[in-house]
């Protein structure tokens, strides 16, 4: 039930990352979050859903970090914890910490790779002109 409770403010924490990622990005291209997702391609998603995935998780945690913190809730989640065959607050957050860092690292990867993508549009191939240039005739 506890758990439930939290579900929706740790998807309010994974849209505020997925925001402040989006907004990162366009600050290392130079451009604006609109100008970055205005596009017909669908490279966007490469930065919302592994990010969105990350910033979940990372809710997850806070609040089981805040729960914790507060002895009643404390009460509730190691009852929980011994229900589900987890033997204290340590053990249960373990698990969430290794997925945060593998969607951390694989956030950062689809990141970079957007970024390649995006640099390598503006700049043009060999032997094309940069975008936004006419034609060489």
């Amino acid at each position: 039930m506890l758990r439930m409770a939290m579900i929706p403010i740790s998807w309010l924490i994974a849209l505020a990352t997925v925001v402040l990622y989006i907004h990162v990005v366009a600050y290392i291209l130079d451009q604006g979050p609109q100008q970055i997702l205005a596009t017909k391609s669908f490279w966007p998603l490469v930065l919302i859903l592994p990010s969105a995935y990350f910033g979940k998780v990372l809710g997850l945690i806070f609040f089981n970090l805040a729960a914790y913190c507060i002895p009643p809730i404390r009460n509730i989640f190691d009852r929980e914890c011994a229900e589900t065959g987890r033997y204290n607050f340590a053990t249960a957050t373990k698990g969430l910490l290794k997925i945060l860092a593998l969607s951390g690292i694989i956030t950062i990867i689809c990141g970079l790779a957007f970024i390649n993508n995006q640099q390598n549009a503006q700049q043009g191939g060999p032997g094309y002109p940069p975008q936004g240039v006419g034609s060489p005739d």
